[in-house]
């Protein structure tokens, strides 16, 4: 069977420093900078002077297309952080704060292949793999030609960065050019973010009254608090839902069964899924840390109505008439509940026995 023979851009001599081909000479030794298998120096009237070496598939990364010196390199520096276990450092932007910030990505347990195998016709320049080889991420190394539209829909269920062969060549902290990781927070937001989640799941777990701002009444269309039953009722925070997806906070019974989930993030369609069958709600963060007011950004709870009008209704429902009236502050009438203040135009609402304005409303006629 025929062997190919490849080029090699440069090579060690035998106290491994580097040589470049037109400095090269006939009779010395010269070793491969990647498998450090001996090379041959070729140089002749008719091509230009350069290293090979007999291929062998479980020998070299080197492959047939051209490739510049500095991609091989680039390629080289990231194959040999990950399989030395080193941590790789890339320039991120915050998902909260939107600043930028070094990411650190560890590699333990982690391995690399050059030119690893996709799909015919598509070779990532470095995949990061796992120890059962299931490719984890995959690295993209930019000298002339960028990842083309083709390739990264191929490539996204897989996180992928591409960067500058430059940048991997001369820095300890790369800046993607392309990339499709997760958003991430600094250590700013995260601490932030983790402080809010002890806070609420202290509350929970102290027996304090927890309610939550919702949007508006399903019957008066105001906004009002929603007081969360929470008897026998614990907090757990980070709760693990599968693999992949976790909760800032469970809100689990006795049996220690989920029966809510309160996320301080956006919630994806993933988690949706999942929470499905189970009340969640996504809280804003900084409402909290301000003003400790639970202010939903989205949620699954059901329609509900204020305090005011379920227990109006619950009167209503059980004697057949409206029991209380009460006593507008500003006209001095004695209404009922249900009126409207004629005089302030406002509705009328009854607050842990004293009265007060809910909003206003146009008087018919």
């Amino acid at each position: 069977m025929e062997t190919t023979e490849f080029k090699v851009p440069f090579a060690h001599n035998i106290n491994k420093i580097r040589v470049d081909p037109d400095k090269a000479e006939k009779g010395q030794k010269y070793y491969c900078p990647d498998c450090k298998g001996e090379l041959i120096f070729k140089s002749g009237s008719i091509k230009r002077a350069h290293f090979a070496h007999k291929y062998d598939p479980q020998c070299c990364d080197f492959h047939p297309h051209p490739e510049t010196e500095n991609h091989l390199m680039a390629k080289w520096k990231v194959r040999d952080l990950v399989n030395q276990h080193k941590n790789l450092h890339i320039n991120r932007t915050c998902s909260e704060c939107k600043q930028s910030f070094p990411q650190t990505i560890p590699t333990h347990g982690l391995h690399a292949s050059l030119e690893y195998f996709l799909t015919p016709g598509f070779r990532a320049d470095v995949a990061i793999l796992d120890n059962n080889d299931n490719i984890k991420a995959v690295i993209e190394i930019k000298e002339t030609h960028s990842v083309g539209e083709e390739k990264k829909q191929l490539l996204n269920k897989i996180p992928v960065g591409e960067f500058l062969a430059t940048d991997i060549l001369n820095n300890n902290i790369w800046n993607p050019i392309y990339h499709n990781f997760k958003p991430v927070k600094c250590k700013e937001c995260k601490n932030k973010l983790n402080n809010a989640i002890q806070n609420i799941a202290d509350m929970i777990n102290k027996g304090k009254r927890i309610d939550v701002i919702r949007e508006k009444c399903m019957r008066c269309g105001q906004e009002y608090k929603q007081i969360i039953p929470l008897k026998n009722k614990k907090a757990v925070t980070h709760y693990e839902l599968s693999n992949n997806v976790t909760v800032d906070i469970a809100i689990v019974d006795e049996n220690k069964q989920l029966k809510a989930a309160i996320l301080l993030k956006e919630v994806t369609e993933e988690q949706k899924n999942l929470l499905k069958d189970i009340s969640w709600i996504s809280l804003f963060i900084d409402a909290f840390l301000r003003d400790k007011e639970l202010v939903p950004d989205c949620d699954n709870f059901k329609p509900s109505k204020c305090n005011h009008c379920k227990y109006v209704h619950k009167e209503y429902n059980f004697t057949g008439q409206y029991k209380n009236s009460v006593v507008c502050p500003v006209s001095k009438k004695s209404l009922n509940v249900l009126d409207d203040c004629l005089l302030c135009k406002n509705f009328v609402d009854l607050n842990e026995h004293s009265v007060i304005c809910i909003g206003e409303k146009e008087v018919n006629g």
